[in-house]
């Protein structure tokens, strides 16, 4: 949601400042921008969780607590990948 108003806040200016026509433009840049960040995540995101959660786990078990360990941990046993990653330290 913060991306989406952030978005429609940058367009307001710039359609106040330059004027719908470039509002539209930008609109439309922004919209592409955004689609292919959004697609390049999901490419990487596999590749990249895993170092990310055993780094994390290695610092320590209270690092196995944090609330974004859990969904990591969640995504690749829905993914199927690298289980021995996530096994519980505590």
């Amino acid at each position: 949601m913060f991306v989406f108003f952030t978005l429609v806040a940058i367009r307001g200016v710039v359609a106040l400042c330059a004027g719908p026509n470039a509002a539209a433009w930008l609109g439309t840049v922004l919209q592409i921008v955004t689609v292919v960040l959004l697609v390049e995540v999901l490419f990487f995101l596999p590749t990249v969780l895993s170092s990310l959660v055993r780094n994390a786990l290695d610092v320590g078990a209270s690092h196995a607590m944090l609330p974004p360990v859990w969904f990591a941990a969640l995504y690749a046993a829905i993914a199927g990948a690298g289980g021995d990653v996530f096994i519980s330290q505590g």
